[in-house]
Parts: C-alpha cells; structure tokens; sequence
C-alpha cells in the first residue's frame, strides 16, 4: 500500500509542477510577447512570409515593418532558408496573434508527439511516458522557445519520424524526413549520411 501510495506521489508531482509551471508562463511570460518588452523571433516569420507573398525583399532589416505595425524597435533580418520562409508564410495570412498562437500550439502538439513516439520506441511505461512528458513540457528550453516561437518542434519531430524510420530498416523514408528537416534549418547535416551506412543503419540505431 506504502509502495503505491509513493508511486502515485511520484507521477502526480511532475505532473502538478508541469500545470503549474504552464499556468505561470501563460500569465507571466505569454503576454510579454505582444507588447513588444521581451524580444522573440516570431517577426522574422510573420513579416518574413508577409514579404514573400506580396513579392517583396525577404531578406533585409524588419525595422520598419515592426515599427509600423507595433510601434517596437527590432532591428533584426530573417535569417531562414528560402524553403522555411515559404512554409512559414501561410501564418501571414492570418492576424498576428492568432498566427503567434497558431505556432505556439504547434510546438506544444509536437513535444506531445514526439515524447509519445520515442517513448513507444523505448518500450517505456504509461506512467513514465507521462513523466517524461511533463518534464519536456515545462522544461526552460522548450519554454524558451515557446516565447521566442521558434519554428523547431517541427524539425525534431522530422528528426523522430526520420529515426523511426530508419529503425524499422526504411532509409528512403527516413532521408524523406532528414532532407526536409536539413531544407529548413541549416543544422544537423550528420543525420543525412546515416540512410547511406550499410544495412540502411537500421543496426546502428
């Protein structure tokens, strides 16, 4: 009886502490999102995109275009591939805060996504998966960016979708995942090589 009741302590504490660490940062951190006082890279997207679509210059200062719709100062350049400007432009058809949300929830689903389907991959319990998600969810770096809404939830998950491939011996798939996940971000070009190891480097994995 004295064993379970400390298992259950165990799963319900990070839980709690997840809760209330989410509850903090959406009334603490969130709003300083949108009044210009915390800087986040959210901008480079949204204008970034804007500019793309009306067949602007992507890549110069968003100075201006910031100041004229916020009244901030950001004197910062977009700085993602071409790929992750086109991708990233559907958000600018939408307002700005519902296009900030729109990311944000985005990341939130993929660290759900992929916590679940590493955990599956690692044989884990129930009850540890839901440990490690509420560790991953309130952790300072994926609330890092969750505030600076930064676009890499999306690339890790492209690199556990890429890895579960290769694990199950499909290393076309696999490269599928790498070379998008490569074609966003200029990081992390090791993984490319590994559909090329012998076996499909399923062994390796």
């Amino acid at each position: 009886m004295r064993a379970n009741s400390f298992k259950s302590i165990l799963i319900a504490l990070p839980c709690i502490t997840a809760c209330c660490v989410l509850v903090w940062f959406g009334y603490v951190q969130v709003p300083q999102c949108f009044d210009g006082s915390s800087p986040h890279d959210f901008p480079n997207y949204y204008f970034g995109g804007q500019r793309l679509l009306e067949g602007r210059p992507i890549y110069s200062n968003l100075h201006d275009d910031v100041m004229n719709k916020f009244g901030w100062e950001y004197n910062v350049y977009p700085a993602d591939p071409p790929f992750a400007v086109a991708a990233l432009s559907t958000l600018s058809l939408m307002p700005y805060k519902p296009a900030w949300w729109t990311l944000a929830i985005f990341s939130f689903i993929s660290i759900c996504a992929v916590v679940l389907l590493t955990a599956r991959e690692a044989l884990l319990s129930k009850d540890s998966t839901l440990i490690t998600l509420s560790i991953a969810a309130c952790s300072p770096p994926f609330l890092y960016l969750v505030k600076r809404n930064h676009f890499e939830m999306a690339l890790v998950l492209c690199s556990v979708l890429g890895w579960m491939a290769l694990r199950r011996a499909r290393p076309s798939s696999g490269s599928c995942y790498f070379w998008n996940r490569r074609s966003t971000k200029a990081i992390s070009r090791v993984w490319l090589l590994a559909p090329l190891s012998p076996g499909g480097s399923a062994h390796s994995l």
